[in-house]
């Protein structure tokens, strides 16, 4: 296998007050001021901050990267600087193939034009001439699943159609490298694993790169063959994926009195609006609130909201992790138990009986969707997380640990 993305010593600084890339701005004010014999001193880094520091790294074709870590550790940036979006200030970036990119909600579409409209459009800015977007156009449409609103102005999209139709052209014009974004996040659980599973088949069948950047460590997990680690803007581990992975939950889930030190920051929200979750809380049998809970013990998840308009008949859902993995998904459609309407001020709880986990740690995850569960009014990604520890009749056996799996199934033996 050859090379396909190299990373040599990338360094990317910005300027603090300066929007965007700053490229002609910046230039043009350094400019300015050089012509008033106002030089800035290259070394002051009080007016920048270095969101990438020497990053190394090689892509081989056909290989999927996934890139992980806390918000503002630069997994963008590098999208970015791998698009052509902006430059590096130091060091060299080498690609091999075609680059097509996901990476922000509605890049190269106009939002004056219909989806049809704006097919052609990011088609042609992605390098495809308008035959080879004429043969491609009813396989795009499909994927979408925007037929019913192809002809429609896209400044009427939903985020979630933005990102069906943004996804859509982006696999569809061959590329030797996909790039991906979190932005994937906004559409529902449905598209989510449609667009997974196209990109496996990428990987599989057409020897696409991908580079895939999400807080989703499950997805990340199951898609890519090499993981790295970033934290303010230089790579902390690189490596296996579910090796990096659980070395990058152990370390965010140790609290810390210092921000800069607390990795809890790797919460992600996103939905439609109209209800908004203000508080996530666990509680025992008692009502008590606690973050760690004994095998066995009953869990109690309290979710406090504030719906700005009546919502019939909400699907309440939530999401169990661990490791990177989705362990159980929990939600009112499962058992016909949603509520009639939710309005004002309000929460709902979720009653586990039996906590059957075994000792480790584990986030979750508090969603509300439409009655179609297809919606996300809002979904607040690792919202709280919980430790379960051994229980105490159990301390004189032979330790229980994470090695043995996440379930403890009670069961009974005969001899």
């Amino acid at each position: 296998m050859s090379v396909a993305i190299r990373f040599e010593n990338v360094s990317k600084r910005y300027k603090l007050g300066v929007r965007g890339g700053g490229s002609l701005r910046e230039a043009a004010s350094d400019l300015f001021r050089r012509m008033l014999g106002r030089r800035e001193n290259p070394a002051d880094d009080s007016k920048y901050i270095w969101a990438l520091k020497d990053v190394s790294f090689e892509v081989e074709e056909g290989e999927a990267l996934g890139i992980i870590g806390p918000n503002g550790a630069g997994k963008t940036t590098i999208l970015k600087l791998l698009s052509g979006i902006t430059k590096p200030t130091r060091g060299r970036i080498w690609l091999k193939g075609r680059v097509s990119s996901l990476i922000e909600l509605g890049a190269g579409f106009h939002q004056d034009l219909t989806g049809r409209e704006n097919i052609y459009l990011n088609g042609t800015i992605l390098g495809l001439k308008k035959k080879e977007i004429d043969e491609k156009f009813r396989s795009i449409v499909e994927f979408s699943e925007l037929e019913k609103f192809i002809d429609t102005p896209i400044k009427r999209y939903s985020s979630g159609m933005y990102v069906r139709l943004g996804f859509a052209v982006a696999v569809h014009v061959d590329p030797e490298i996909l790039l991906v974004d979190e932005v994937l996040a906004v559409g529902d659980m449905a598209f989510q694993r449609k667009c997974l599973d196209r990109m496996r088949e990428m990987l599989k069948k057409e020897s696409t790169t991908v580079v895939f950047v999400s807080h989703n460590l499950s997805a990340v997990q199951g898609l890519c063959d090499r993981v790295i680690w970033l934290d303010k803007g230089s790579i902390v581990e690189e490596g296996e994926p579910k090796r990096v992975i659980s070395k990058y939950i152990e370390r965010m889930s140790v609290s810390s009195t210092n921000p800069e030190e607390n990795f809890r920051d790797d919460r992600i929200r996103w939905g439609s609006g109209g209800v908004r979750i203000t508080k996530v809380r666990l509680l025992d049998g008692e009502g008590n609130e606690k973050d760690t809970f004994k095998m066995g013990e009953k869990m109690i998840i309290e979710v406090s909201y504030h719906a700005e308009k009546q919502i019939p008949k909400p699907t309440l859902g939530f999401g169990i992790d661990a490791d990177g993995m989705r362990i159980s998904t929990i939600h009112t459609q499962m058992s016909d138990s949603s509520p009639e309407f939710i309005v004002g001020e309000g929460s709902y709880r979720c009653i586990i009986p039996n906590l059957l986990l075994l000792p480790g740690s584990y986030t979750i995850t508090a969603a509300i969707y439409d009655d179609q569960n297809i919606v996300a009014y809002d979904r607040w990604g690792n919202a709280v997380s919980f430790t379960v520890a051994q229980r105490d009749t159990d301390l004189t056996a032979v330790p229980v640990s994470r090695t043995q799996g996440f379930v403890f199934l009670p069961v009974m033996w005969e001899y």
